[in-house]
């Protein structure tokens, strides 16, 4: 049996057995989890400074791809898909959901994601960074806020 055979066999036998050979390493883990654990170790110790080169490289050589899945992921850690956010963006007309603002004359082209400050990440609406800024710093704690439109009311008059 050649090598090309023999990996070929190993394979169609991994794929045959897939559910008994993860058992039989489950119950190996179990008795004795050293071993597997000194192995993954040893692939951390190895793989960070690889795994960091090729990162970069790759990154370097497709700008465009790692923007979208910067974006991409950003909006999953705020509970928002690309879709919904073309959605409330088209139904916002591109404008705050606060201060109206138009997210192209604003610092930035793009509005925020706003989302409850929960697990998981709950969606609301699009911002303006101004206005998603502004939340974030009175913690969106609602007397708070009440209490300084009622303080910028006193002072209204004054400029």
């Amino acid at each position: 049996m050649t090598k090309k055979e023999k990996r070929e066999y190993d394979k169609a036998y991994r794929k045959r057995n897939k559910k008994r050979i993860s058992e039989k390493k489950a119950l190996a883990y179990k008795n004795n989890p050293i071993p597997a654990k000194n192995r993954a170790k040893k692939r951390q110790e190895k793989l960070p400074m690889l795994v960091k080169k090729e990162k970069a490289l790759w990154q370097r050589n497709n700008p465009i791809k790692r923007k979208a899945i910067v974006r991409r992921d950003s909006l999953k850690r705020r509970g928002w898909t690309e879709e919904r956010y073309d959605l409330f963006f088209s139904l916002q007309k591109g404008k705050c959901a606060l201060c109206g603002a138009s997210a192209k004359y604003e610092l930035h082209s793009r509005l925020s994601a706003d989302h409850a400050h929960v697990v998981p990440p709950i969606p609301r609406e699009l911002l303006c960074r101004l206005c998603n800024t502004g939340l974030g710093m009175f913690r969106e704690n609602i007397k708070v806020m009440k209490k300084a439109t009622v303080y910028l009311g006193k002072y209204k008059g004054l400029k």
